[in-house]
């Protein structure tokens, strides 16, 4: 118990990914395989039910601190937590005290189905035994273990990361065992650094979750390496379909192909051999409804055929993981994306589509320049560009992301030198640039001159190869708007 005490330490008080992923390879080097393989299973979101009530935890902990009903409620309150609360209200038979040397391993395996299977009269007494055996940090534990509410402040990401820097096992690998049950045994642990993959049957593969960066836009590299999409209101979901079966599983690794009886049936035309990745959206005629229209299907043990007509999905796939029986996840993207648009096209179904990438872009003439801010206070990076309007050239969009450092440099430079007039911090320049504008959407807006807004406009590039009476013109801009 010493070890997972430490280890829940280590990982609650730091907001370090790096930290918590070495904190992790410690453990798991130091500790018994079979206290580690409970590790994993607690660290990988797994949970064990409810050993014992509320009330009988409570008596036992009034037992020994002499606390009434109302103080103990009120004590509740203020600390917000079950286990917390009795941790701290045995503080005076646990503080102080060494860890306890008693094995992880035995205590989930042994004595927690010892006290599941007693009485309650007996279960005090074993509780208030315990409580007297173990340190405050390890009573906090226990209780989180024997209530099914225990929960670690590290991803089943991290902790798949803590045993490859522990053991330098298969990442990959690694990560399609730790998907759907699998058995609790010093033996499976032992298991997971061989080499072979285990028969994937119905399991999805695992689930490639968004992050946050902490990179500036124009460290990312150039912005057409990448492919961009809409983040879309639904359930991210994997379909797989092996051996002429169907499976449809939630980034929770759970079981939903019930719920969605219209897209089991649609993933029956797929080729054998193929997993997608993407999103089920409320989907009608052309429009994404609100999530809590997949949530009413969710909430059902067997969806009605008056469900299914009433709140008609979709999949809308954006990534092909697996095609007519090759793993296609060491392809670039670019080759998944083309094996995803053949396999929508041919198979044509009403209930599978490609998720769009947006790719719309703009030549557009600079206009203003203003200063930026923090550290890029002393240069002009925020731009101002226009399109044609019956020969004039009328602001469109504002934008300042999209440039290296060095391309920025330069730019300030040529605008000091082409200022034309001075608004406060704006400037005027001399109209002789053309650059390429991307941005994810366009509307209209007759609050702006041009009649038009776009979302999250970016640089792309300069348009050197551009004379300004190139560029497009606000009906080029209109034509998108409308398709």
């Amino acid at each position: 118990m010493k070890r997972l005490v430490t280890l829940f330490n280590e990982i609650d008080t730091t907001t370090s990914t790096k930290a918590k992923v070495t904190a992790l390879a410690n453990y798991f080097r130091d500790a018994p395989p079979r206290d580690a393989i409970w590790t994993l299973y607690y660290f990988t979101g797994r949970k064990q039910k409810r050993l014992i009530k509320r009330r009988t935890i409570q008596e036992a902990v009034q037992e020994i601190s002499g606390l009434s009903d109302w103080l103990f409620e009120e004590s509740y309150t203020a600390v917000g937590d079950l286990a917390e609360t009795v941790a701290l209200l045995t503080e005076t038979i646990t503080q102080g005290k060494s860890p306890s040397d008693l094995p992880l391993h035995l205590w989930i395996e042994e004595r927690l189905p010892t006290l599941a299977k007693a009485e309650d009269s007996v279960q005090k007494e074993i509780l208030k035994t315990w409580w007297r055996e173990l340190n405050t940090e390890e009573v906090f534990l226990l209780n989180k273990l024997m209530t099914g509410s225990f929960r670690s402040g590290a991803s089943a990401r991290l902790v798949v990361r803590g045993l490859v820097e522990a053991f330098h096992w298969d990442e990959a690998i690694l990560s399609e065992k730790l998907i759907g049950d699998w058995p609790v045994t010093e033996d499976w642990f032992l298991s997971l650094g061989r080499a072979e993959r285990q028969g994937l049957s119905l399991y999805p593969y695992p689930f490639f979750l968004a992050s946050p960066t902490d990179l500036e836009p124009e460290g990312l590299g150039s912005p057409e390496e990448f492919a961009i999409e809409w983040k879309w209101d639904g359930i991210r979901s994997q379909i797989v379909s092996r051996e002429g079966q169907i499976a449809i599983w939630s980034r929770g690794e759970e079981l939903i192909t019930q719920s969605f009886p219209e897209l089991s049936l649609m993933a029956k035309e797929l080729d054998d051999g193929t997993v997608l990745d993407g999103e089920i959206l409320a989907f009608v005629g052309d429009q994404v409804k609100p999530f809590a229209e997949l949530q009413k299907r969710l909430q059902r043990k067997k969806v009605s055929d008056k469900m299914v007509r009433e709140n008609p999905v979709v999949f809308l796939a954006f990534d092909c993981l697996q095609y007519r029986g090759q793993d296609l996840r060491d392809k670039p993207l670019s080759e998944r994306r083309k094996a995803l648009q053949q396999l929508v096209s041919e198979k044509n179904l009403n209930s599978l589509r490609a998720s769009p990438l947006i790719e719309m872009t703009l030549d557009a003439v600079m206009l203003y320049a203003q200063a930026g801010h923090g550290r890029r206070a002393n240069l002009y990076t925020d731009y101002t560009f226009g399109l044609w309007k019956d020969g004039v050239l009328v602001p469109f969009a504002k934008a300042y992301s999209g440039l290296s450092n060095e391309e920025i440099g330069k730019l300030d430079a040529w605008i000091r030198k082409n200022t034309l007039e001075k608004f406060g911090p704006v400037r005027s320049v001399k109209q002789a640039k053309v650059f390429e504008i991307a941005f994810e959407g366009i509307q209209k807006s007759p609050r702006h001159k041009a009649g038009i807004a776009v979302r999250f406009p970016r640089i792309l590039r300069e348009r050197v190869d551009k004379k300004i009476e190139d560029a497009d013109s606000l009906q080029s801009a209109m034509e998108l708007l409308n398709g």
